[in-house]
């Protein structure tokens, strides 16, 4: 595949999935000069916080907390679209997308007998 092409102040989308059955998203890769500005949330979603996992290499990640040591934390509601402040999560090469918080992770779904995968659309924009 070839290297995708970036516009300046173009403003992009990836997808974080969260296999059903577990709880942790597949990395995100966040551009060189870009960082996570905004979280779409699907309609098939029950409400729970979203937490996130950072990492600046793409291999060793951590999960993300805010300036105040708090485990950074949206609250997420189905079909709802979330504005992320500018520089909360600046400095990452890659995200992981996590249903519940670190301590207490939870499976993806919208009721007790349906757990489809999540997909949350994350939008980047440069720095």
């Amino acid at each position: 595949m070839p290297p995708r092409v970036i516009q300046v102040n173009e403003v992009l989308t990836d997808t974080a999935t969260i296999a059903s059955g577990g709880s942790l998203s597949a990395a995100v890769r966040v551009p060189n000069g870009y960082e996570l500005c905004a979280v779409v949330m699907p309609a098939a979603w029950t409400a729970a916080n979203l937490t996130f996992q950072a990492s600046a290499d793409a291999s060793a990640y951590a999960d993300a907390y805010d300036d105040g040591g708090n485990e950074y934390t949206v609250t997420a509601d189905a079909a709802q679209y979330y504005s992320i402040p500018e520089g909360e999560l600046r400095g990452t090469l890659a995200l992981k997308v996590r249903s519940g918080v670190a301590a207490t992770p939870r499976e993806p779904g919208c009721g007790p007998h349906h757990r489809p995968r999540l997909q949350a659309r994350m939008t980047l924009a440069p720095r």
